[in-house]
């Protein structure tokens, strides 16, 4: 299981449990028998700029880690972002295919790069 999978359980289990808390308080009427109570949660789904190779970086880059690793970054130069994809290669075992390096690289200094 995922820790985006088990971080969605924890909130649903801790929402549900302050709902409780809160409907149970002294002073507030209890909820009438068969009432249904909903709660909506914010997504935990990150999506990229749409662009060329963007689903080369969102299949190879998400084994590893959430989109949203990359949208947390600065705008990082070309170079800062190919020694980024390097050190995911060689030292925390990516298995991006050198033939899209050039791609992933490319997309990641268009899309979230000081242009330089």
């Amino acid at each position: 299981m995922r820790w985006r999978s088990v971080l969605g359980l924890v909130g649903v289990t801790v929402a549900a449990a302050v709902l409780a808390g809160w409907q149970s308080a002294p002073g507030r009427p209890a909820a009438a028998a068969g009432t249904t109570v909903s709660i909506t949660l914010p997504s935990l789904t990150f999506h990229l700029a749409p662009g060329p190779h963007v689903e080369e970086v969102e299949a190879l880059c998400s084994t590893c880690h959430s989109l949203r690793y990359i949208l947390m970054q600065p705008p990082l130069s070309r170079a800062v972002w190919a020694a980024e994809v390097d050190k995911m290669i060689h030292v925390f075992g990516a298995t991006i295919p050198q033939d899209k390096v050039a791609d992933i690289v490319d997309y990641l200094a268009t899309h979230y790069g000081t242009g330089r």
